[in-house]
């Protein structure tokens, strides 16, 4: 749909059926990729147009993915991406790493809790906006507990704008 020869679509497995038979509708070569090692290996990953997988097996058979589209524009598409709030998490450094240069569409109807959940949304979405994780507290966390923890924030605004960058906002 943007160019790209291969989509890669990453859900939590309890959506993967209805995916895979939506886009068996509108489009072709759907490789639905789950089961175990074995039944994997046996998918044919390089003549694929979408490939949905769950969150786990993204993170299991990245290399193999990363190996089946080398060469190739690519699109990532997250559902469930509130999934991908822990910018320390490896579904998110992963998500990341691959979506680097390419197109990457995250789906949630999860709104973000606090504040910091947005650094790893607004990461992915535009990577040069903020140098680091430190930066991003620096520029918006206006005091701490004694614990360190996050108490207030501040540049609120700022935050807003750069996080509804690059977003779209769809309702019923």
């Amino acid at each position: 749909m943007r160019g790209v020869d291969v989509t890669l679509v990453v859900m939590p497995p309890i959506l993967i059926a209805s995916w895979t038979n939506w886009l068996k509708k509108v489009g072709d070569r759907v490789v639905r990729y789950d089961g175990t090692p074995v039944e994997r290996k046996k998918a044919n990953l390089a003549d694929a147009r979408w490939v949905v997988m769950s969150h786990a097996i993204f993170r299991i058979d990245f290399d193999r993915l990363v190996e089946a589209c080398k060469g190739r524009p690519v699109e990532v598409i997250v559902d469930e991406a509130h999934f991908l709030k822990n910018s320390r998490s490896v579904l998110f450094k992963k998500t990341q790493s691959m979506s680097q240069g390419h197109y990457c569409q995250m789906l949630t109807g999860t709104p973000t809790s606090k504040p910091l959940d947005c650094y790893s949304y607004i990461k992915i979405k535009s990577p040069k906006l903020y140098r680091s994780y430190t930066h991003f507290e620096a520029l918006h966390v206006g005091e701490r507990d004694f614990w360190k923890t996050p108490i207030s924030f501040v540049n609120l605004d700022l935050l807003r704008d750069n996080f509804a960058l690059r977003s779209i906002s769809r309702t019923k």
